[in-house]
């Protein structure tokens, strides 16, 4: 079945949850430009078409929440999950998700990561490989973000192993900032209990709307795992997506990509009108 028809035997899309960065947004972080640095409206008009149409459209993003609700503003989205999924901004207000890191070893989950040793774990386990993603992760709350190229379940095992099994390592992407490594991936060290997903399904509730008729796009494992919580994943052609049950892959790739979907969400919405 392809999009369109998966999307005929949903309710009417409500709602499109998008990732920033390898997403909607192109080279070097910017909505006008592809993922090649060459100029586009694909990504700007898209979101402008959905405005028109009702059509809402809510950030989900490995950025810092600080970053996020400005990006959020400048965008015309109607709300951010931030951080990977830890926080959300609800009412204008951060609303941190602890999932299953304990409460009571420091004031949010990414001090206690800190404290209790996993982020060092991590670290220490794959030396010249992985390191914290300065500056971006400075001022968060949620978790930890890392950048380099490691194997994610030997990451877990290890930390499941020393006892921290609570805390995950997650792979959010391509990215870039260590000019000497080759394929350079973003990573979220955050509590299990927590992620994209959860976010995305907390947020649907807050604003009561059936997830059959919520649609998600993304480029990452990480963003893969919304499909759970939605009617509809899509996967742009840039990103590491697979085929089935309810996800897609178009084949535009960043911001072409999103507006693909979201065409074809306000196409659903006309047809069944």
């Amino acid at each position: 079945m392809d999009l369109d028809r998966h999307l005929a035997t949903l309710p009417p899309p409500a709602i499109v949850y998008t990732d920033l960065d390898g997403t909607l947004l192109g080279a070097n972080g910017s909505i006008l430009a592809d993922g090649d640095g060459r100029p586009t409206l694909d990504g700007v008009d898209a979101l402008v078409r959905a405005r028109r149409n009702g059509l809402l459209v809510v950030a989900v993003s490995g950025r810092r929440v600080a970053d996020l609700r400005n990006d959020a503003r400048l965008l015309g989205l109607d709300g951010a999950i931030a951080e990977a999924g830890t926080v959300r901004l609800v009412d204008g207000a951060a609303r941190v998700s602890w999932g299953e890191c304990p409460s009571d070893i420091a004031s949010s989950p990414r001090a206690a990561l800190v404290e209790v040793g996993a982020l060092a774990l991590v670290l220490d386990s794959f030396p010249g490989r992985i390191r914290v993603y300065s500056p971006w992760d400075d001022g968060r709350l949620g978790g930890v973000l890392l950048h380099g190229l490691v194997d994610t379940e030997d990451a877990n095992a290890r930390l499941a192993a020393a006892g921290m099994g609570w805390a995950r390592l997650l792979d959010n992407g391509a990215t870039g900032g260590w000019p000497d490594l080759d394929g350079v991936r973003a990573y979220h060290l955050i509590p299990r209990g927590v992620g994209k997903a959860a976010g995305v399904a907390a947020d649907l509730a807050d604003r009561g709307i059936d997830p059959r008729g919520a649609v998600a796009v993304g480029d990452s494992e990480e963003d893969l795992s919304i499909a759970e919580v939605v009617g509809t994943y899509v996967t742009v052609a840039n990103g590491h997506g697979r085929v089935g049950g309810n996800r897609f892959v178009v084949e535009g790739s960043h911001g072409a990509g999103v507006a693909l979907t979201i065409d074809a969400a306000l196409a659903a919405r006309t047809r069944q009108a």
